[in-house]
């Protein structure tokens, strides 16, 4: 929708009903006007940790604070991603520094944007010396950057002096990396570094000479959208039977609590083998799943197999999200059914079954950013200006062993089978820490 060459007449929005945010916030920002009530429009160019941005209305009062809202769902605007710079468009032409203009990028010199980020957060300005400044002795301006998934983007400029960068008015909790922007291209000139929440500058410097061995869940951060779809699965029941119709069932476990992994196991115990095995969504609850496997041991064998049989689930309806896709070895479909709709998924093992239940491994709806047994990953670490190259492996399991890396990086893990979402990251008391 942002590649349209103009944007959205009111007429077109209220016809179609579809938009962009910023397309939304046009619509209000008139209707609000229209109404005598001064607004418009604040925003993020590039968000400082995962790529793209956001637009939002913001009500101006009389007192001189404001009120904001996202357009697309109407509430009050709470920021799903960290911001590293937000502006506010603006009527009046604000003051340019027009000596900057050969040396950042066009859209950093918009007469009519503020830089509004100190009414959001506590700001801080930022001074960090460079390295290699020599060839760019004549360059009185620099930028400074954040990453979006696949390179530094600039969010903000300033001046250069004694080779030392100064930024105005920086939101913590970001990692950046300051340098020059040449004929449309970012040359870094520092080490990249992270601005904390108290307006400390700390280096992730590239010469320590540690290594660490690094167990790797993902390769992009889970954010609150994808965390919030295990909910569906709460409330549901694992079930056994010898009748189709689970009349003289038994219920193994209940799913009343979910941590924040990707890949759930719940181990279950049985007296016997059964013919049927299912799982059944809370009738209350919208429920998802992207793929369900039962597991289970012959009876005097101490060896756990993948149980196979005839599948059936509820409810039965020829859609791309029916019960089919949490069979079909991709975690990138799923299953959905809706609130007030019985739903289960159902394994017929048999009237000849000698397998005892023992474990049933669910998915919720998924990002599928986590590591896929047979997916190809190479792990990358920054250094002097550069992204190299540390190794490749092939997923065995949800997890990747890397051994002896360079410590104390910024590290970029790469899926080279499937997959486009990747984000920066330190690792840090043995855990990857998303920027």
């Amino acid at each position: 929708m942002w590649n349209y060459a103009i944007s959205l007449t009111k007429s077109q929005l209220e016809k179609t009903r579809r938009g962009s945010c910023r397309h939304f916030c046009e619509y209000y920002v008139a209707a609000l006007r229209a109404c005598g009530i001064p607004a418009t429009i604040d925003y993020v160019n590039c968000w400082g940790n995962r790529a793209g941005g956001h637009e939002w209305v913001a009500v101006l009062k009389d007192s001189g604070t404001f009120l904001a809202f996202d357009a697309l769902d109407r509430k009050k605007m709470k920021l799903a991603y960290k911001p590293a710079k937000i502006y506010r468009q603006t009527f009046e032409t604000q003051n340019v520094d027009g000596d900057a203009r050969k040396f950042v990028p066009g859209y950093m010199l918009n007469p009519n944007r503020m830089d509004v980020s100190h009414l959001y957060f506590n700001t801080y300005d930022v001074e960090i010396k460079g390295s290699n400044m020599k060839q760019y002795k004549n360059y009185p301006y620099g930028v400074i950057c954040v990453f979006d998934n696949k390179k530094w983007i600039p969010v903000d400029f300033g001046k250069v002096a004694d080779g030392v960068f100064h930024f105005q008015n920086m939101i913590g909790d970001v990692c950046y990396m300051a340098g020059f922007y040449v004929n449309g291209t970012f040359i870094s000139a520092t080490e990249p570094f992270v601005l904390t929440k108290s307006g400390e500058v700390k280096l992730i410097q590239c010469y320590t000479k540690n290594y660490v061995d690094m167990r790797l869940v993902r390769k992009y951060p889970k954010f609150t959208r994808i965390s919030s779809f295990r909910k569906g699965l709460l409330g549901s029941k694992i079930e056994v039977s010898d009748d189709r119709e689970f009349s003289s069932g038994r219920t193994l476990i209940t799913i009343d609590e979910l941590g924040n992994e990707d890949i759930f196991d719940s181990t279950v115990t049985v007296n016997r083998p059964y013919r049927y095995v299912r799982l059944v969504f809370d009738e209350q609850k919208e429920g998802n799943l992207a793929e369900i496997e039962f597991y289970g041991k012959k009876r005097g064998t101490n060896v756990e197999v993948l149980l196979t049989g005839e599948f059936s689930g509820e409810p039965i309806k020829q859609t791309k999200t029916n019960w089919t896709m949490a069979l079909d070895r991709s975690f990138d479909t799923y299953f959905k059914k809706n609130k007030g709709e019985k739903g289960n998924i159902c394994l017929d093992l048999g009237k000849e079954n000698s397998c005892e239940i023992t474990r049933v491994r669910y998915v919720p709806q998924t990002d599928s950013n986590f590591i896929v047994p047979g997916n190809q990953y190479r792990l990358e670490y920054w250094d002097n200006s550069s992204w190299r190259f540390f190794g490749e492996q092939i997923a065995t399991d949800f997890s990747l062993n890397f051994s002896n890396v360079p410590a104390d990086r910024l590290y970029i893990l790469h899926n080279l089978t499937n997959g486009v979402e990747e984000r920066i990251f330190t690792y840090e008391d043995g855990k990857q820490v998303w920027w």
